[in-house]
């Protein structure tokens, strides 16, 4: 699976945190259409991210997750995930 991704908007690449990615993982479905981007401090729609490694928007990815069958995440599930909601803004760099 990707883990880093590029906001289009502003240019700046984000690692997803891996509690994040077992969540996607484990049921895409649990997971909005937007994504934390570190730079801009807010979330943004997931269309204006691409994957890093594959160039693949992260909308289109999830769609594709959400369409298959579900996937278990072979690392311990976490207690909660630290990935702020879409009203929380983080500090820029």
């Amino acid at each position: 699976m990707p883990r880093s991704f590029r906001h289009q908007t502003c240019g700046t690449v984000t690692e997803m945190p891996t509690a994040v990615l077992a969540t996607i993982l484990r049921d895409p479905h649990l997971v909005g259409n937007r994504t934390l981007c570190k730079h801009c401090g807010t979330t943004v729609p997931m269309i204006e991210c691409v994957w890093v490694e594959t160039g693949e928007d992260l909308q289109s990815y999830i769609d594709g997750l959400r369409a298959g069958p579900i996937h278990e995440w072979k690392e311990e599930r976490p207690e909660r995930l630290d990935w702020p909601d879409e009203t929380e803004e983080l500090p820029k760099d």
